[in-house]
Parts: C-alpha cells; structure tokens; sequence
C-alpha cells in the first residue's frame, strides 16, 4: 500500500466570514428579548420577544439558517419569556409570563419548527393562580418538556406539551431550568422562596417527580445548564455566584468567573464547552467561555451587551445571544473555526468536522498544485455529531480544506 501524505488545512479564505471567531449581528430587530433556543447543529434558531415598543406584548421568531434570515411565528403576541427546542429543531416550547392583559400567560407549542403553533391543553385553568411562565427545557427528542414559574411549582409533559402537571418540586420563585437528553434528569434555578429570601438549585434525577437542594450556598439563582448525559452542569446567579458540577449535581466548585450579574448559561452536549452571559448593575455586561469543563475561562470577545438569553449547538461551535436584560437589544451569533481532523482507518482513511459547520464543502488539492482546490465527490456521514468521509489510499501527497458552497 502506498503511504499518502495528508496535510489538513484549518483555515478558511479570508472572504468566507461563515466560520470567524467574531460575535455577528444577525437580521433580527433590536429588542426586548426573552429567550433564545437553538437546534443540535446551530441552523434552526428560535427566539421569544418579550416586550416590543411601547410595553406592547411580543412575538415568536424563527430562523432556518443560523440567524441569516428571520421571521415571525405563527403565534399570538404574549409577553413571552423563554424557549426550548428539541435537538433537530423541528419541535419547540414557548412560555409567557403573562397575556397582553397581564393575566396568566400561556405555553405554545410546536411540531414544525415554529411554523405553527398551539396552544397547551385547556387543563391550564387548574394551573396555580396568576401563572407567570419563566422559562423551559426540553429533551432530546422534544417529548418531555419542563416549565418553571415564578411564585409557584415547576410543570411537566412528557407528550411534548400536549398535556402538563404538576412536578413534585417546592413552592419557589422559579427562573431557569435545564434538562438532560432523555429528560430525566432535571436543573433548576430557585431564584428566591416567597419571603424573596437568596434561593437554592435543585435537581430531579426522575423526570421532575422528586426534586432534592444541590450542595451550593442560597443565592439569586438565575439560569443553569446541563450535558446530554447529566453528568456536567453548570449554575449562574443574579448576585455574582457562578458554579459547575462534574459528577451530576454532587458537588460543586466555583467558577473563575467575575461577580456580575449573570443572566444565562449554557453548554456544550458533552458539557465541555461552556457559556455564561450577563449584565453589570442594571448596564452592559459580558459574555465568558470555557472550553474545559469550566476549569479556565476567557472572554467571549462579544464586547459589552445586556445580555439575557444565549444558547449552544451540541458541539458548542455555534452560539446565540439575545440582548434584553433591562434595555432591548439584538440577536448575536458566533462560530467557531471549523477545524479538520484526521484518522487511519482500514484501507484509506476517515476526515472529520463539525456538523454544525453548515455550507462547508471538503476539497482536496494534489501536491499543493496553485488552483488545484476540488470538491471531494465522497458523502459525507453525520457520526457523534461531526461530518465524516471516508477516502482510500492513493499515492502522493495531498492537501485538504474547508470552503463554502457557491
């Protein structure tokens, strides 16, 4: 067998912008956002508005393209306040804190990737008193979905929103929740009790039946995060604390992060990216990464923002962050370098790279030729969540990149 020489270029030509490490502005409107929600590979982006112009209710926005291209959803204008969405995209929940008569609001859902909607089952006239919705999770599969509330109990469904009860969790003021992939582990975010004393975090390890106080200090819990597997999560709050766990909820230690007011969290599927935005005393604020497991983190290079919602793919090279936290602002994406890798295999070998690395084209140059870049003819295979082809061994040397479709 003949060896062949394999170079793999990392970097894109300086015209294709699709994969930079800047935060991009994308076409949504500058307001007061809610929350924002996104598909396992980055493309699918939905949005809540919370509050247009004139304190006016707000509308439910789509993106099929990674936050190129947007559109309002089929939904009623609620003061809507967080969302979720299943791993391909294509199911989502949104909850509102309250109606345009600030009566208690309401939860739609979705099963075509918000093109249209419905509302929840007629059982929410048994739901607690002036319900005001904060925010929810999904699973995987979009079959089991949690909801929290404010001044009130967290709600379940485990068929995809078309029916909700009541969890066994405390009478707390609820803010964010987090859930693993087949739903059965749950996170959530007590921000206060009733007498608005700090608040704890709490965990379910069986769908929200029974919820137990995870070991960390009464704080103004705001947003969590869980990986696919429950194992890692990670905890901000409104007063400064920022917290992870490795060992599903077991124990906890202190993030190196800056005391502000942190408003979101997210992560990656296999909990190793990590994200945290937030907001400084009623102003501008940042937004933190990590890329191992929470252990160092380094600015987003995002710049100042009031930021209220941000959101990961699974692989944690695509994310979103919506501005809202006090004063409106917009929808910022970020993408990470799409990065070759490379391994032997029976016969040739395999070439990997980020699914969510959307348009990308795998092109091939023999001997570093001047213009002669091709596209690689072989399909590729979504494997864990990565692009995967598989080439034969051939004699000489090659080179191979990434670049974008025409």
């Amino acid at each position: 067998m003949h060896n062949r020489f394999l170079a793999l270029v990392g970097f894109l030509i300086a015209s294709q912008t699709a994969f930079s490490q800047t935060w991009t502005q994308t076409g949504a409107l500058s307001e007061m956002w809610g929350g924002v929600a996104s598909s396992a590979d980055g493309t699918k982006i939905a949005a809540a508005q919370y509050m247009g112009s004139g304190f006016t209710p707000g509308a439910l926005y789509v993106s099929p393209d990674s936050g190129q291209t947007w559109k309002p959803a089929e939904a009623p204008a609620e003061f809507w306040n967080g969302i979720a969405s299943s791993a391909d995209g294509t199911k989502l929940v949104a909850v509102a804190y309250a109606d345009p008569n600030w009566n208690q609001g309401p939860i739609y859902t979705s099963t075509n990737s918000g093109q249209t909607w419905v509302a929840a089952s007629a059982s929410i006239a048994n739901w607690e008193a002036n319900v005001g919705w904060m925010s929810a999770a999904s699973s995987a599969d979009g079959s089991i979905l949690a909801a929290t509330v404010w001044h009130g109990s967290i709600y379940t469904s485990f068929d995809s929103g078309a029916a909700w009860a009541q969890s066994g969790s405390p009478q707390e003021n609820w803010k964010g929740i987090a859930c693993s992939a087949n739903g059965q582990i749950l996170l959530a975010a007590a921000n206060s009790d009733y007498d608005s004393n700090p608040g704890l975090v709490y965990l379910s390890t069986n769908a929200g039946a029974n919820w137990s106080p995870v070991n960390v200090s009464p704080a103004y819990w705001w947003s969590v995060a869980c990986s696919a597997n429950g194992k890692f999560m990670n905890a901000v709050s409104a007063d400064g604390l920022s917290v992870r766990s490795s060992d599903g909820g077991a124990n906890w230690t202190p993030n190196n992060l800056p005391a502000v007011e942190w408003m979101s969290t997210a992560c990656s599927m296999d909990g190793s990216k990590l994200v945290a935005a937030g907001v400084t005393s009623y102003g501008t604020g940042p937004i933190w990464r990590s890329t191992d497991f929470g252990a160092t983190w380094t600015l987003a290079g995002a710049g100042d923002g009031y930021w209220n919602s941000v959101a990961s793919s699974a692989d944690g090279s695509k994310l979103v962050a919506a501005q809202g936290g006090y004063a409106a602002g917009p929808i910022e994406t970020w993408n990470a370098p799409a990065v070759l890798a490379i391994a032997a295999s029976a016969g040739g070998v395999v070439i990997n790279w980020p699914a969510s690395a959307t348009g990308a084209v795998l092109q091939e140059n023999c001997g570093g030729a001047l213009g002669g870049w091709h596209s690689v003819t072989n399909s590729a295979a979504i494997v864990n969540g990565a692009n995967q082809v598989s080439l034969s061994c051939s004699p000489g040397a090659f080179l191979y990149r990434l670049s974008m479709a025409h």
